[in-house]
């Protein structure tokens, strides 16, 4: 955990160091309305794009699907999806436009790695409460210090739903809505070109302090 805080407090230093000359505003009130209709609380659009391969949101899902069983991990809310197509080697130039350039260095580097592409899906939902805190965020929250930390934030919810630029969305990262209380056990591995790698492990237990005390009321997911 300790690890992990140095790594992040170090990331949120650097990020203040090169805006340190940027002005970050608060969306004006007529933006922030249109969260919740034109615009999700995380700030994606709503509708469908042109041809119609992202469909429209439409409140995410609701409930937990029926293999979920708690305790046991999360499953498959979509078991019967096919796959719709499969990008490898063969046909990468045709879809890089929607590829990041690592994707497309493994995927001309090794001609066993592909990706397979499903139907998407639009399955995000959030608490009541923290809709609320991310529309009063929207048109109150501001950085400080050059980015590097908060002002006028309720911690409930995301800081900046519309940000004006990747500082925000890094913020909006960093204290998303991960639930009141959060006990995971990670790991992660940086794979060397022959293969070899090593796993690292994280512990983290975290109780955060934006819920403590909380009545809880306006805890169940919303449509």
């Amino acid at each position: 955990m300790r690890e992990i805080t140095h790594q992040i407090i170090t990331v949120i230093y650097l990020i203040g160091v090169c805006f340190s000359g940027v002005v970050f505003a608060k969306v004006d009130v007529e933006l922030a309305g249109k969260l919740g209709g034109e615009l999700t609380y995380a700030g994606a659009e709503t509708k469908a794009n042109a041809n119609g391969e992202i469909p429209a949101y439409a409140g995410g899902l609701p409930e937990p699907p029926a293999c979920f069983v708690a305790g046991k991990g999360l499953c498959n809310p979509f078991p019967d999806d096919k796959i719709k197509f499969t990008i490898n080697q063969e046909n990468v130039e045709r879809y890089k436009d929607n590829l990041s350039l690592g994707q497309i260095a493994m995927i001309k580097k090794y001609d066993t790695f592909h990706i397979n592409v499903y139907q998407t899906r639009r399955t995000a939902i959030h608490p009541e409460f923290v809709k609320l805190a991310t529309k009063i965020n929207a048109t109150q929250a501001n950085m400080a210090d050059g980015g590097s930390g908060l002002q006028n934030f309720d911690a409930k919810g995301f800081p900046f739903p519309v940000p004006q630029n990747g500082l925000e969305v890094i913020w909006n990262h960093i204290v998303r809505y991960r639930g009141k209380s959060l006990r995971r056990l990670t790991g992660q591995a940086a794979p060397l070109s022959n293969g070899k790698y090593s796993i690292v492990l994280f512990e983290d237990q975290v109780a955060f302090s934006a819920f403590l005390g909380d009545t809880g009321q306006g805890d169940k997911d919303s449509n």
